[in-house]
């Protein structure tokens, strides 16, 4: 039982760490990226 729970909470941990990391890295390129971009 215990190793069931705690590799559930190691699984949720891990998701939340990752979507931590995704929100924040497209955040940071959100406004990394320059203002005025022509590409289009």
């Amino acid at each position: 039982m215990a190793s069931l729970v705690e590799s559930l909470l190691s699984v949720e941990t891990l998701m939340n760490v990752v979507v931590f990391v995704f929100i924040g890295l497209m955040i940071w390129l959100y406004f990394k990226e320059p203002t005025e971009d022509e590409s289009e």
